[in-house]
């Protein structure tokens, strides 16, 4: 029996309590490792179904952990696999189906399943429910109508999609969502240690198409041998010893990234989604018990949402659009203490106070861009967080000195919500006005002797272009 901690046992609560109140379509959104399946696998029980339960998935790897987890929680539980081959029992209480299977246009498979045995169906990877794949499914089980009495119930680590699609068109409400920060602050997920190694690697040729790099091109740029041997030589300096997955851009680089491993004495695997799901199985599963790298993985085709258990390092070779251009790799959210500054402050242009560029119309304070939204910085710990949701919602928060959120607001549009975030400065912190204003007359100024003892004796940078407004910046860091 699988025992539920606290937000699992809540998450469970706000779905149940979203159908009483109305909903048909809604979406729980907890970070990856924190055990999504492990909730929608006590709803069986926790609803006393009486009708059977449809989960849907893309991948086989999803399928079997989706299925084991139901039958760890009640061995006794009726499961039945829906994909290619494989058709579930009659008499399966749960079905956990294949999306590409059954959401095959022209397909047959999906006739078989009656809607009216169904009450309550589970998408795991929510973020991929806007596919016509997954349309077709929703279609024939009616969860679009008006009315319905069935329950779509989404699932997801992914807090936005890289393309910016959001799922409005499919789910009412989040009804439930920690995010990683908060999980890790409760100590259900260890801190994140990042480093950046600078391979010199020029992207300006590769194209974008539909928000991403083209896969092509870019496996051009970076899958060379200089590079490669650098991410070996990267990790016998920062994770040696440890166990590890590097994540590629396609199946040659996991092979190439592979052989530059092994040929450093690393011992290592590539691993893809288009192997035979028993070699993939096996080489996985050898090398995880062995204590050896987990394996090197085609980010393209290995299963989200696959658990990997006993990986201590990441290496990303999928390279993200914006992240080097939008987004300054130091991450305000990561500036902890005085050597997290120390880096930052050799990007002076990091502690830059012009606001972003689609903010700049509308706001006179001085928010930064982080992933998925803006952040402004206000006093003694705490700040004002705006950031889209899965619904292309705007989320306003004031996030407390000890990590606690506190949702404000929430907008359909972008421009309000900081609108609504500003005028809160204005109601509830007056006494800030001058710190947080962009164009306040002491930002501009020379930084004072005592700013500049402050940081030297936390062994900061204090280049000559530095000013009195960035300086009250880092040193509002180290403070805390």
């Amino acid at each position: 029996m699988l025992d539920l901690r606290p937000y699992q046992n809540e998450a469970l609560q706000k779905v149940y309590q979203a159908y009483k109140n109305g909903k048909r379509r809604v979406i729980v959104s907890l970070p990856t490792g924190t055990g999504k399946t492990v909730v929608f696998a006590h709803f069986p029980r926790f609803f006393k179904m009486k009708k059977r339960l449809l989960v849907l998935a893309h991948r086989e790897e999803l399928l079997l952990q989706a299925r084991d987890k139901f039958l760890s929680v009640d061995p006794d539980l009726k499961v039945g696999i829906e994909q290619s081959s494989s058709q579930a029992p009659a008499d399966a209480k749960v079905v956990i189906a294949s999306v590409p299977t059954l959401g095959r246009a022209g397909g047959t498979r999906l006739s078989r399943l009656n809607p009216e045995e169904f009450f309550l169906i589970v998408v795991d990877e929510a973020h991929h429910a806007v596919a016509p794949t997954y349309q077709r499914i929703f279609e024939h089980f009616g969860l679009l109508a008006p009315g319905t009495s069935r329950y779509l119930v989404g699932f997801t680590a992914t807090p936005r999609r890289g393309d910016k699609q959001g799922l409005g068109a499919v789910f009412q409400e989040i009804c439930y969502a920690r995010d990683l920060r908060e999980m890790i602050a409760d100590r259900y997920l260890c801190p994140i240690t990042g480093w950046r190694v600078n391979s010199g690697t020029s992207l300006d040729n590769v194209k974008i198409r539909h928000g991403d790099f083209v896969e092509s091109q870019l496996a051009e740029a970076v899958n060379t041998v200089d590079r490669n041997n650098l991410l070996g030589a990267a990790y016998m300096k920062l994770a040696k010893g440890r166990r590890a997955i590097v994540f590629c851009v396609n199946v040659a680089h996991a092979i190439d990234v592979c052989e530059a491993f092994t040929t450093a004495g690393i011992r290592a695997a590539a691993v893809w989604g288009d192997m035979s799901p028993e070699d993939r199985r096996a080489t996985i599963a050898d090398n995880s018990k062995a204590h050896q790298l987990p394996g090197l993985n085609d980010l393209f085709k290995l299963p989200r949402g696959l658990n990997l258990r006993g990986k201590d390092a990441l290496s990303t070779e999928r390279l993200i659009e914006g992240l080097t251009t939008r987004y300054p790799w130091i991450d305000i959210e990561r500036i902890h203490k005085p050597e997290d500054v120390k880096i930052a402050a050799e990007q002076i242009k990091f502690w830059n106070f012009d606001p972003p560029d689609e903010l700049a119309g509308f706001t006179r304070h001085i928010w930064h861009a982080i992933p998925g939204g803006y952040r402004l910085f206000l006093n003694n710990g705490e700040s004002l967080l705006v950031e889209s949701d899965l619904l292309d919602m705007w989320n306003v928060q004031l996030r407390s000195a000890n990590g606690e959120f506190n949702r404000l607001n929430r907008f359909p549009d972008l421009k309000p919500a900081i609108g609504f975030a500003d005028d809160f400065i204005v109601r509830e912190r007056p006494d800030l006005k001058k710190l947080v204003s962009r164009t306040a007359d002491w930002r501009d100024e020379q930084p004072s002797q005592k700013q500049i003892e402050v940081l030297k004796r936390n062994g900061i940078a204090t280049p000559p272009e530095l000013t009195k407004g960035q300086a009250a910046q880092m040193i509002s860091y180290i403070l805390g």
